[in-house]
């Protein structure tokens, strides 16, 4: 249960890094820009090296 859990919890990390990152945000000033990206990225990179390390825990 808990290995489910912790990968439902990095899909849905993914999901919102990625939406993060792919969002275009026209109108908005640079600084917006950069940090929805900035943001997008850290959520997506920081969900993949805790699942990673969860994963290499459990073998």
């Amino acid at each position: 249960m808990k290995t489910f859990l912790i990968l439902l919890l990095g899909l849905i990390g993914i999901i919102i890094g990625a939406a993060l990152l792919a969002t275009g945000n026209e109108g908005a000033a640079f600084q917006t820009k950069f940090i929805f990206k900035l943001c997008g990225l850290l959520i997506f990179a920081g969900t993949i090296f805790f699942v990673q390390r969860y994963w290499k825990s459990i073998k």
